[in-house]
C-alpha cells in the first residue's frame, strides 16, 4: 500500500516522513508490511484498527505533495473516513488533531463492537427499492436495526450496518434475489445510528477543537453539499460516523457546481468514476501508481490547474 509511490516518488516519501514526524509513530511500515492483524484485527480484538490512519497518511502525503508542486483545487471532499484527509488538507485542522480524532473514534466504535458486536456488509445488485425492502423485513423478523449506510445507484451497490447477529437472517433475505453479499473486514457498523455512543463519547473532543478557517471548500458526507462555515463543518464531520454517508450526492453535487476535473487520493478511480454518470467533459486523474501519478501531474501543469 503506497509502497511503490515512496520508492519513485520522492516528494510522496517526504511528505509521509513529515506526517511520522509529527505523529511520533512510523505508520509506513504498516502500509509497506503489515501485519494485517494490525490493519484489520480480528472483532473480538481490544485493539483497534490501524487502517483508517494508514489510508488518511498515504493520501494526505499525495494531496501534500501535488499541494508542493503548487497545484490547488478549487473544493476537497473525501468519502466515509476519508472525510478527515479532506478536513486535514483543506487546513480546518493540523494533522496531528486529525489522527487523534480518527485514533478516538477508533478506539469507541471498536468498544461499542466489543460491547455489541456489528458489521458493515456489502450487498452486489439490488436497487434501492429492493434493499430497502430487504431491511424492512429483516427488521420485522430480528427487531433489530439495520441500515444504509452507503449507496451507489449506478453500479447498485449498498453498504448496510448492523448488529451480527442480524447477518444471518439477511443472508437469508438475500438469497431471494440470487444476488452477493460481503462483510467488510472493517470492524463496526460505521455511519449508522448503532454508533450513537461512539459520537456521544467523542462529543466534547470534537467541542474542544477549534476548526480553523479553511483554504478550501469542503463537500462533506453528512450533506453532499459544499460547506464553508466551521461550526457546520464541525457538526457534519461528528454527525458522519452515525448517518449515511451521500457519497454519489457529493459527486452528483460537485458536478453540479461545474467541477470536471478529479483528482482522486486511492487506489484506481473507485471514489468517482463508477458511482453516478460522469459527463463526457469530465476528466478523471489518478494517483495509485507512479505511472498515473506523473501523468496526473503533467496533465494539471500543462492545463495550468493551480
Amino acid at each position: 500500500m503506497g509502497k511503490d509511490l515512496c520508492t519513485h516518488i520522492p516528494q510522496i516519501k517526504k511528505e509521509l516522513s513529515l506526517i511520522t514526524e509529527l505523529l511520533g509513530y512510523d505508520l509506513s511500515k504498516y502500509m509497506f508490511e503489515g501485519p494485517k492483524s494490525a490493519l484489520f484485527p480480528k472483532p473480538d480484538s481490544p485493539i483497534p484498527t490501524i487502517f483508517l490512519e494508514v489510508s488518511i497518511a498515504l493520501s494526505l502525503a499525495i494531496a501534500n505533495s501535488l499541494r508542493t508542486a503548487n497545484i490547488t483545487p478549487d473544493a476537497v471532499a473525501g468519502r466515509s473516513m476519508g472525510e478527515y484527509s479532506a478536513y486535514a488538507f483543506a487546513k480546518a485542522f493540523d494533522i496531528t488533531t486529525c489522527f487523534l480524532l480518527v485514533r478516538a473514534i477508533s478506539i469507541y466504535a471498536q468498544m461499542d463492537c466489543l460491547k455489541n458486536p456489528g458489521s458493515l456488509v456489502t450487498i452486489y445488485g439490488l436497487n434501492l427499492k429492493e434493499i430497502q425492502e430487504v431491511i424492512k423485513e429483516v427488521i420485522k423478523k430480528t427487531n433489530d436495526k439495520c441500515e444504509i449506510a452507503i449507496f451507489y445507484e449506478k453500479p447498485r451497490i449498498a453498504v448496510l450496518g448492523m448488529k451480527n447477529a442480524v447477518i444471518t437472517p439477511l443472508k437469508k433475505q438475500v438469497s431471494k434475489y440470487e444476488h452477493r453479499l460481503t462483510i467488510s473486514k472493517e470492524g463496526g457498523p460505521f455511519h449508522t445510528t448503532i454508533l450513537n455512543d461512539c459520537v456521544e463519547k467523542n462529543l466534547n473532543f470534537f467541542n474542544s477543537v477549534s476548526f480553523n478557517k479553511i483554504q478550501y471548500p469542503i463537500y462533506t458526507n453528512c450533506s453532499g453539499k459544499k460547506q464553508k462555515n466551521s461550526s457546520k463543518l464541525k457538526t457534519d464531520l461528528l454527525n458522519g460516523i452515525n448517518h449515511r454517508v451521500k457519497w454519489q450526492e457529493t459527486i452528483e453535487e460537485m458536478l453540479s457546481d461545474g467541477m470536471r476535473v478529479f483528482v482522486e487520493m486511492a487506489p484506481g478511480a473507485m471514489l468517482t468514476e463508477f458511482i453516478c454518470d460522469i459527463p463526457p467533459d469530465a476528466i478523471i486523474l489518478r494517483t495509485d501508481t507512479p505511472e498515473n501519478y506523473k501523468k496526473t501531474l503533467k496533465f494539471l501543469k500543462e492545463n495550468s490547474i493551480s
